[in-house]
């Protein structure tokens, strides 16, 4: 009686849940609305914080030159302020005003009179122009409120400038930034030349809004150790607004752009998704289908016979390939059929399952079985359905004796194997066959053995990939015939059936080699077949009992 044995497929309670969990999660819209949105979150708060980020570099750049200008005027002009000498004020003033942002500088004492005052002339004429009051007059309140509060009360003024609620967007994330820093690293203390200097950029018009047309630079001025007044340097920020302008309008268009990238890259990659997904699971459906046909309990035996078959089908991983096998008693002999569609897919699939089914309905009614006629049998019924394609084909006969007979596709390896006279007594004997049939695209094929001559081969039946070869030879006792089936993998890589035999040889313990762990094995050597489905088939003729 032989016993055929296959490789179980099973998973364990949590690789389903997990696998059900991700497919429903793929497939969930709320979930991608959610990754969706979150990665458009992400998307907009990196590009806006860079260009935040720009507008407080360029509005920087003018904050560092009123803490210079106005460090540098407070020490020159504490001497010219003591002295009365408006000369020197006017020139160290003058200095200041050549720089192109730079509009104003005032001078006030103690109480927050005025010393000395010196507007940008260039900058008046463009006021005159516009219709506007100058620049003094407009700013009056301010400037003297600033003068008094660095003169009277620093350290009160600077928290109040530090809490002002006139500030843009970039003033508040540049603050915000600032302070979640100052909780992980505290902020290093200015040196002390500029620790004393505050910089005015959050003024308001005459109507509570925001007035970011001008900035100044503040700080006290002594001598001697006490107070002698203010120093204020003022500039015009028209040619940073107009830069800041474009840093908006350029943070924008980048913006848009990724977000609408983000957004046609998601739904066409959803939709590949949920395509892939549909796919994936007819393949699983399809293998499915395919385990289900393969035999699962053991055949009923020739008669008097002992023959042992065993068998493992690894399949491919994602991949269909549409790989079947199954094993046959006609009453005198064993009959091993592998049958491998040619491609894959779905349609593989269908074709090896019509192909099976062929056979197994044969069987049922009785049909004689012969090698060729079978065969020509199995070919033409894939012509019996849509999509139809050829198959490769595997067909031995063995009988109780030992002698077997066959004919094979080249998708088929075979060889002779003691597999339990030990590594050292054991040798493998390949199983050559001579060509039968050629294939009708390609006549030069020749035969396994070299020794056929081709002009009298006939083609291959129609249905079947050829060419095919015929084999025959015995199985002594002790012996098993190995068979192993894949297909034409990368770099035209092909199943090495004698080192799958060695392994065998190594491998066989006292309680005998289980075969779906020769399966594995297999799969991990040929990483040139991980396309295709691994087929490991063998039939064992035990030795006499000593």
């Amino acid at each position: 009686m032989p016993h055929v044995q296959v490789k179980p497929e099973t998973k364990s309670r949590f690789a389903i849940f997990r696998v059900g969990l991700a497919d429903r999660l793929a497939r969930s819209s709320r979930v991608f609305l959610l990754t969706l949105i979150v990665l458009l979150g992400i998307e907009i708060l990196v590009d806006w914080n860079q260009t935040l980020v720009e507008i407080n570099v360029l509005r920087d750049q003018i904050r560092l030159k009123g803490v210079s200008y106005a460090g540098l005027l407070a020490r020159a002009a504490v001497e010219p302020v003591v002295a009365g000498d408006q000369r020197a004020l006017v020139r160290l003033a003058s200095g200041i005003l050549d720089d192109e942002d730079a509009i104003y500088v005032r001078i006030t004492d103690p109480r927050g009179r005025l010393i000395f005052e010196q507007i940008d002339p260039e900058f008046a004429k463009q006021e005159t122009a516009q219709g506007r009051a100058p620049f003094p007059q407009r700013y009056a309140h301010f400037l003297s409120r600033d003068a008094l509060g660095v003169s009277q009360d620093f350290d009160g003024f600077r928290l109040r400038l530090i809490n002002s609620r006139y500030r843009d967007l970039p003033q508040i994330w540049s603050d915000f930034v600032n302070q979640l820093a100052a909780r992980f690293s505290p902020p290093l203390s200015p040196p002390a030349s500029r620790a004393r200097i505050l910089y005015q950029d959050r003024l308001r018009d005459a109507q509570r809004r925001r007035d970011d047309s001008t900035t100044w630079a503040i700080t006290p001025v002594e001598y001697e150790g006490e107070a002698a007044g203010a120093v204020l340097v003022a500039f015009d920020m028209a040619r940073t607004n107009r830069a800041v302008r474009n840093k908006y309008i350029k943070g924008l268009a980048i913006v848009l752009f990724f977000v609408a990238l983000i957004v046609f890259q998601n739904v066409v990659g959803r939709r590949d998704k949920l395509r892939l997904l549909d796919l994936e699971q007819r393949y699983a459906r399809a293998k499915s289908a395919l385990r289900a046909a393969l035999p699962v309990q053991p055949q009923q035996a020739l008669s008097g016979t002992d023959l042992q078959v065993l068998c493992a089908l690894d399949q491919a991983r994602g991949h269909v390939d549409g790989l079947v096998w199954d094993v046959a008693d006609d009453g005198q002999a064993l009959w091993l059929l592998a049958v491998d569609p040619d491609g894959d897919g779905i349609d593989a699939a269908a074709i090896g399952l019509h192909v099976l089914s062929t056979f197994r309905k044969r069987r049922q009614a009785g049909l004689p079985l012969d090698l060729e006629g079978e065969i020509r049998a199995l070919g033409a019924a894939t012509r019996e359905i849509p999509l139809t394609r050829p198959i490769g084909v595997l067909l031995v006969r063995v009988e109780r004796s030992g002698a077997f007979c066959g004919l094979h596709s080249e998708f088929v390896r075979l060889c002779q194997a003691d597999l339990q006279a030990g590594v050292r007594g054991s040798a493998t004997k390949a199983v050559l066959g001579e060509l039968a049939f050629t294939d009708e695209q390609s006549s030069s094929e020749s035969d396994a053995s070299g020794s056929r001559d081709e002009s009298s081969v006939p083609y291959s039946p129609v249905g079947v990939v050829g060419p095919l070869f015929r084999i025959e030879g015995t199985l002594a006792q002790g012996e098993t015939l190995i068979c192993a089936a894949a297909g034409r993998g990368e770099r035209q890589a092909r199943i090495d059936v004698d080192a799958i035999a060695r392994y065998m040889i190594r491998s066989r313990g006292a309680a005998g080699l289980r075969i779906e762990d020769v399966a594995t094995w297999a799969r991990g050597k040929h990483v040139g077949l991980a396309e295709n489905d691994l087929l490991i088939l063998t039939v064992q003729r035990p030795a006499v009992a000593a």
